[in-house]
């Protein structure tokens, strides 16, 4: 790392400007390509100083150094790249609602792999913005840094939300070029478990959503930082009973890459656990791979279950209304990694939650986004003696927990309130388990875990690595 940032500062002192972008996010790139790093939402002083200075430079030479007499562009929303599936770009829809006044623009740098697809109209309808979304043309990276600020200089955005990728500099330099201009930019900390380039920007003001993340910002990054707890649109209660068909019916949601990294029960085991322990079916919401639609079938033969009790679901116009289609009665969180935004939608549904942590020690980490009293189970046993005991009474109980608590801290009013007035997001204080010793507790604890995990066998590496080729 040392070395790239030396390339980096020798690039700055011979005014090569392009040549600093190229350096440091080559090293944020290879900060994310490190498969034995805990959950670290770090980042690099150095290397944001550096981007810092670049974004200054720029604006000096599109503005002429000139800071504009007023701000009158309105709100604006940069972000890398938006998805059809995942929890990342549906909180464009979210911020656009709670902003007082008018809808913000979208800007997108593009600055992504998978950018070479091009944008899905579905991912661009997610954001409820698609009349105010700007991607810029130029495929050279440093073209389009240029191309943003000079847009900038020309819009005079205020304030500006920095929604980007973790290896997206050139959101960054933009971002620090609107400082510059006098613009008060927000970094939306989406990723939560990354090392991501443009933390330590001068005067940012950092939001966080999860309260590891926030712990970890204040605590070990010495950040100020708001704690906003995710927050979905409001379906309104549950409406339909539980247990209409009989018996539970469960569900699962995630892709081929969450639900690849599931162990101890992997998936295969876990659906074949469900249904025969609740007599019932279970519905698989998202898109996996036939391998492990395969091994999930052949499961289910090993122990005398139809296959006709497994409902797939590879796409939904949302998780919400794939739950209330299928009258989902209670949903299994992956593992190890559970989706955050996952569980707000759950719990607005009305639907009970399982939620999975090895050891007791994981628990503030693995199950950060549960509600009071959501069940956690530590191995199959548990799990078993857990299903056992549901009924309509315990179901019903659990979901009114899950959607109280969807009430008390995800509701979308709660982020219209924090919009308005940021402060005293800044001073919400977090659950307990959140202080310094304690992330850094779980950040071993985890890294533990990873080395205890199972290893891909040398087939299952190469057939791996061959797919992704």
């Amino acid at each position: 790392m040392s070395a790239i940032l030396d390339k980096a500062r020798r690039a700055l002192a011979n005014n090569d400007l392009p040549d600093v972008l190229a350096h440091v996010t080559d090293m944020f790139g290879g900060l994310q390509g490190l498969r034995e790093l805990p959950p670290f939402p770090g980042g690099v002083l150095e290397a944001d100083r550096l981007l810092e200075k670049v974004g200054h430079l720029l604006w000096q030479r599109h503005a002429s150094g000139k800071i504009p007499s007023s701000l009158s562009g309105g709100a604006l929303v940069l972000a890398t790249m938006l998805f059809p599936i995942g929890g990342h770009t549906p909180v464009i829809r979210d911020l656009a609602n709670a902003l007082p006044g008018p809808s913000p623009s979208l800007w997108l740098t593009m600055a992504h792999p998978s950018a070479a697809k091009g944008l899905k109209l579905e991912a661009l309808e997610r954001t409820g913005l698609s009349e105010k979304t700007r991607v810029f043309p130029s495929d050279q990276p440093w073209e389009r840094t240029e191309q943003i600020v000079q847009a900038l200089v020309d819009l005079r955005p205020d304030p500006l939300f920095l929604l980007h990728h973790p290896t997206d500099c050139v959101a960054v330099i933009a971002a620090a070029a609107a400082a510059a201009m006098g613009s008060t930019v927000f970094l939306l900390h989406h990723a939560d478990s990354l090392p991501s380039a443009g933390l330590y920007l001068s005067g940012l003001l950092i939001i966080d959503f999860t309260p590891r993340a926030c712990g970890f910002t204040r605590s070990m990054l010495g950040l100020r930082s708001a704690w906003v707890p995710l927050t979905c649109p409001d379906p309104g209660p549950r409406m339909g009973a539980f247990m209409s068909s009989g018996a539970i019916r469960t569900a699962l949601g995630g892709g081929r890459d969450k639900v690849n990294r599931m162990n101890s029960p992997d998936y295969p085991e876990l659906v074949a656990t469900l249904l025969e322990t609740t007599g019932g079916e279970h519905v698989h919401i998202g898109t996996l791979d036939k391998t492990t639609i395969r091994n999930v079938l052949s499961s289910l033969r090993r122990r005398g279950i139809s296959r006709e009790r497994v409902i797939w679901v590879p796409q939904a116009p949302t998780l919400v209304q794939a739950l209330r289609e299928y009258q989902v009665d209670l949903f299994v969180n992956t593992y190890p990694y559970g989706g955050a935004r996952t569980a707000v939608e759950v719990m607005a549904a009305g639907v009970p939650m399982l939620w999975r942590s090895p050891t007791p020690d994981q628990d503030d980490f693995l199950t950060q986004m549960k509600y009071p009293g959501a069940p956690v189970w530590r191995g199959i046993e548990e799990l078993q003696a857990i299903l056992n005991q549901a009924d309509r009474d315990w179901l019903s109980r659990q979901g009114g927990a899950a959607r109280l608590w969807y009430e008390q801290m995800h509701h979308p009013r709660l982020w219209k309130e924090s919009f308005t007035n940021l402060g005293p997001a800044f001073d919400r204080p977090l659950p307990a388990g959140f202080d310094a010793s304690q992330v850094m507790r779980t950040i071993l604890e985890h890294s533990l875990q990873k080395q205890k995990a199972p290893k891909r066998s040398l087939k299952t590496s190469l057939r791996r690595f061959f797919r992704l080729k």
